[in-house]
């Protein structure tokens, strides 16, 4: 299993500037790779409810390749859903400040 470091960390941050980017944070999650943790939480007992994290996981990728292949923009990738209060999304737009949408506001 890989770890991040604090220096990947800030070379993310640092493309995120550069480039735009976006990261979403569950609640209750602890785990950097998603799909890493839900496998994790599969084999005991997790204080999030480990379907939900899928389905949030599932929604927000299917969000970033339906907009990047197929150009149908949905607003979980600008944080604006009431939907999946769980996720915080970060974005980043390229050469711009962070800004910090959390969802359903």
């Amino acid at each position: 299993m890989s770890v991040l470091t604090l220096l990947d960390y800030r070379r993310t941050l640092r493309s995120f500037r550069s480039n735009g980017g976006l990261y979403v944070r569950i609640s209750g999650s602890r785990h950097p790779h998603f799909a890493g943790q839900a496998t994790s939480l599969l084999r005991r007992k997790a204080a999030v409810d480990v379907r939900r994290v899928l389905e949030i996981i599932n929604a927000y990728v299917l969000a970033f390749f339906r907009k990047h292949l197929e150009g149908i923009d949905s607003p979980l990738l600008s944080g604006s859903s009431a939907a999946m209060p769980e996720a915080q999304v970060q974005v980043w737009t390229a050469n711009a400040v962070k800004t910090r949408i959390a969802a359903g506001s």
